[in-house]
């Protein structure tokens, strides 16, 4: 399946990669996309730390890697798929949906963890990167979420929910 937030867009790829397929049973589908949800990531059983340590004695690389996947993979779906939301129609939630609130162009979720707000022992590795996730959501809405939210996700935004 090929995801685009204009369908047209899929539907182009879809097309090109047909086109050039070698495989006699290759298929693509082309389908449009309201919603992003972002939930992949490295956690702290069996993928990720696999022993738990004070920050003292802590591993770099482990440390570097909860980071890259966990905070740079939220930031990058969400700057792709924000910089896609900004330029497709506005479409109203419901049929009486006003033009100043209920106009959206789709949602992004990036899900974090309770370490996004509260700190997990012994796991320094996780608990910046999923603070990280709540960040970078934040401040993605910050500026355009009268433009890429519903109206639901700005008052929770302002009410600290």
């Amino acid at each position: 399946m090929v995801a685009g937030l204009q369908l047209s867009s899929a539907e182009k790829v879809v097309a090109e990669i047909t086109s050039v397929a070698t495989a006699s049973n290759f298929r693509a589908q082309a389908i449009g996309v309201d919603v992003t949800l972002k939930n992949a990531g490295v956690n702290t059983t069996q993928i990720g730390v696999q022993v738990a340590k004070p920050v003292s004695g802590a591993d770099v690389s482990k440390f570097e890697r909860f980071l890259r996947v966990n905070a740079m993979g939220s930031f990058l779906v969400t700057r792709d798929v924000s910089t896609a939301m900004k330029v497709q129609e506005a479409i109203p939630v419901s049929p009486t949906a006003t033009c100043d609130r209920g106009l959206t162009r789709g949602a992004i979720v990036n899900v974090g963890s309770l370490a996004s707000f509260i700190p997990q022992p012994h796991v320094v590795q996780y608990t910046p990167s999923k603070h990280a996730v709540l960040g970078i959501t934040k401040n993605a809405g910050e500026k355009s979420t009268a433009r890429l939210a519903p109206p639901w996700a700005l008052w929770a935004y302002e009410n600290g929910t």
